[in-house]
């Protein structure tokens, strides 16, 4: 799909406390409660560890604020948001479209996290490129190629 776009123009946008933003419905915020030494509290908006968090932001949240571009000028992973276009006119006119879209979904933006209109960027482990296509982002896997296999106990003790 993104292969076959052959995009010239990307942009990535990330989430201003992505979670965060999300109010909980009164009604069912007593659903976070917790206890701790100084009492009972309950979460007034959307946390990282309860076991829905993510399918609520991703599914409800995100994509219903991108539909209609979504998997069309736009992907989305959780609050990561990429961009892609053939031109540069198209590309103002896509992300005029999700500046929109955010708006209106009162979702806020980091803009020391965004990239904009540009013509190779990194998303989700990978480096998208008008001139390369898609290859996976190097400083991702380095590790694994340096890593020391333990070769014994003392090894595995030493290394984790």
């Amino acid at each position: 799909m993104l292969g076959e776009a052959k995009a010239k123009f990307y942009s990535t946008v990330d989430m201003f406390n992505g979670f965060h933003q999300i109010k909980l419905d009164p009604e069912t915020k007593h659903k976070t409660a917790f206890t701790c030494h100084e009492g009972v509290f309950e979460f007034n908006r959307l946390p990282f560890g309860l076991s829905n968090s993510p399918h609520t932001f991703q599914l409800v949240v995100m994509s219903e604020a991108l539909r209609g571009i979504n998997w069309k000028s736009a992907l989305v992973y959780m609050d990561d948001v990429l961009v892609f276009s053939r031109t540069f006119e198209e590309h103002l006119q896509h992300l005029t479209t999700l500046f929109q879209k955010l708006r209106e979904t009162n979702l806020k933006l980091k803009p020391t996290k965004c990239t904009f209109a540009a013509k190779e960027v990194k998303f989700l482990g990978h480096v998208l490129s008008s001139k390369d296509g898609i290859a996976v982002d190097t400083t991702k896997t380095d590790a694994d190629k340096t890593f020391h296999v333990p070769q014994n106990t003392t090894d595995v003790r030493e290394h984790f």
